[in-house]
């Protein structure tokens, strides 16, 4: 029988490990389609990976979190932190805030800060940082699905194939 197999080919900056470990991958000739598709298929793959873990880190850290703290105090932390995550990564691309959202979203940081500083009200810090982690990793799930025509179908998708179905 005869195979052919294709890795992963991103250099490291390791000369040694790039020789040895990801060497570049040769194409066969005889089928010139092959190349675009398996680097079609391995892309896919390699996000679906992306957004899986995503998704369990957000699951773990919530479920995690909600131990010790209040639904309402969850659900504070959780929601700012993904506004913030999504906030923060537009901000890194060189979109800027208008007034209104400035206010809007130091008098949402100053509500966390108030919440988070040691205190009788204050949250366990470990579950506020595991629900802090959550929306985190929440917002980096929803900042991956922005272009998806049907994110619906999209998460239900990926939600299937973590279950393995």
């Amino acid at each position: 029988k005869e195979s052919y197999a294709v890795g992963a080919d991103q250099p490291t900056g390791d000369p040694e490990v790039d020789r040895i470990w990801f060497a570049p991958n040769v194409w066969p000739a005889e089928v010139p389609s092959l190349q675009p598709l398996v680097n079609e298929y391995t892309a896919a793959m390699r996000g679906l990976a992306d957004d899986l873990l995503a998704l369990f880190a957000y699951a773990l850290a919530f479920s995690l979190a909600y131990v010790e703290l209040t639904a309402g105090t969850g659900a504070l932390l959780l929601f700012g932190a993904v506004q913030l995550t999504m906030l923060g990564r537009a901000f890194a691309l060189g979109e800027r805030l208008h007034a209104r959202q400035w206010l809007g979203l130091c008098g949402a940081s100053a509500g966390l800060l108030v919440l988070l500083l040691p205190g009788l009200q204050a949250p366990p810090a470990l579950n506020a940082a595991l629900m802090l982690a959550a929306g985190v990793a929440w917002g980096v799930y929803s900042l991956r699905g922005r272009g998806s025509r049907d994110p619906l179908g999209t998460t239900a998708g990926i939600i299937t194939a973590a279950a393995g179905r």
